[in-house]
């Protein structure tokens, strides 16, 4: 009839609210809300507060539905800006498209500084979750694992249902699927930054490197991958290097990857554990943030060369390197006494005395007795759990520097407070404090005053 071919078209909804929900009639709360969950969607949505007066208040437009091509980079980082409350530039944009059993956008940001709560346990990824524009949620935790939670952007899917509860998505094997490409999509785009800008990847790494290194220890699927993307301290280039530098520089005979964790820098690089490196020119990596110590013990390998600690394995450089300092190949005099002395001195405080083969300049070094822990991760565990029990080292000597090569020549006291002094001066060069602070500062004094 007339009359119906002069209705509108489409459907009239009416909402009958309680007496408890008045906000909702106000336009300031529908605006918030509208702009929240349907901000992007195809459909305009008008709101009238005044006869005649017809306002849209969404955009209705989907930045990251346009491609990538028809996208200036001003266009990015105003999006980046506004929607996630940011005000740094972007350091990466990612923006694909996916088709197949499984179809999604997504528009990552990588933050070019680190948020103030980065290192927090409940810090998340700002990632929002869309389902065919229409926004479900920013708090899955399953959409990126927790050392890319810096992450920032948006995820759009159809492949996921409207009317399913935000539990059953977060536990969908679609959103799985869906987070294992966007975690190798993140990791193929850094690798590329690493290799295409070297400095500006430093500054990242600066920020967020130590989050990134979780993995190492959390993500076994993913562990080679961001291997490839980690920056280590060449103690010989004195600078940050990939793993991959670091193989390529290796020294004349060289196949394992050296490694000393320390808890800081200029501890680690005046460390006496690197003397016979430097004394051949073989790089060490050296590694002080707390997390290097868990993942290294979890990560053994890497491009088929093994990670050996300085400090803890067992080692021969012999014929790696080319030594840069003449070392005596005879065997220093009264080597075995001052062996034998040493051990009756310490008594238990050591697990072993042994002659050292890499000691230049240092009289000893302690390092890991059989089984023993890397140091810092022994550290960590002492300061987590007091009663953690720490385990003995065996000290190394340098037989031939001249304190130890004069230890036969003193009385028994004197034989006994050097022998002191040399074990706390390893453990103070290893970052502890020494076992006795009384003792150590006597057994001083009187070296001092006799020697």
């Amino acid at each position: 009839s007339q009359s119906d071919m002069n209705q509108p078209v489409g459907t009239c909804v009416k909402l009958f609210l309680k007496k408890d929900a008045k906000e909702y009639c106000e336009g300031s709360r529908i605006r918030n809300l509208v702009k929240k969950y349907s901000d992007h969607i195809q459909i305009p949505i008008k709101i009238s507060e005044k006869e005649g007066e017809v306002e849209q208040v969404n955009s209705a437009q989907a930045l990251w539905t346009q491609s990538p091509t028809k996208i200036s980079k001003e266009e990015y980082k105003e999006f980046y800006n506004s929607s996630f409350g940011a005000f740094d530039d972007p350091f990466i944009t990612i923006h694909n498209k996916s088709e197949g059993t499984v179809e999604f956008t997504n528009l990552l940001f990588v933050p070019t500084n680190a948020p103030f709560d980065l290192h927090e346990p409940e810090r998340k990824s700002k990632i929002n979750l869309y389902i065919n524009r229409v926004f479900i949620t920013n708090d899955l935790q399953e959409i990126v694992p927790s050392w890319l939670r810096f992450l920032k952007g948006i995820l759009d899917t159809s492949s996921l249902d409207l009317n399913v509860s935000r539990e059953m998505v977060q536990s969908s094997p679609i959103l799985k699927k869906i987070s294992k490409s966007l975690t190798k999509r993140v990791l193929s785009e850094l690798k590329k930054k690493q290799k295409k800008d070297p400095d500006a990847y430093d500054a990242f790494w600066s920020q967020f490197g130590k989050v990134i290194k979780e993995g190492l220890y959390e993500d076994f699927e993913n562990r080679d991958k961001i291997a490839e993307i980690i920056r280590v301290y060449s103690n010989k280039d004195e600078k940050l290097i990939s793993l991959q530098d670091y193989i390529d520089n290796f020294a004349d005979g060289q196949n394992q990857i050296f490694y000393f964790t320390g808890d800081t820098l200029a501890q680690a690089k005046s460390s006496p554990h690197l003397e016979g490196f430097k004394a051949k020119g073989i790089d060490v990596l050296l590694m002080v943030d707390p997390i290097d110590a868990f993942w290294i013990s979890q990560m053994n390998i890497f491009q088929e060369k093994s990670f050996v600690s300085i400090s803890r394995d067992k080692y021969d450089i012999d014929t790696v390197g080319t030594s840069k300092t003449k070392r005596k190949k005879s065997k220093p005099k009264n080597s075995d006494v001052c062996i034998a002395l040493i051990k009756d001195c310490l008594e238990d405080k050591v697990e072993n005395a042994i002659a050292s083969t890499t000691l230049i300049d240092s009289p000893v070094r302690l390092v890991a007795g059989e089984g023993g822990l890397d140091f810092n991760l022994e550290r960590i565990l002492k300061a987590q759990n007091p009663e953690f029990e720490t385990s003995k080292k065996v000290l190394e000597v340098n037989v031939g520097h001249d304190l130890i090569q004069k230890l036969p020549e003193l009385s028994l006291d004197l034989q006994k407070a050097l022998c002191r002094v040399l074990f706390e001066q390893a453990r103070i060069q290893d970052g502890e404090m020494p076992s006795s602070t009384q003792q150590f500062s006597q057994d001083i004094i009187q070296l001092g005053l006799e020697l």
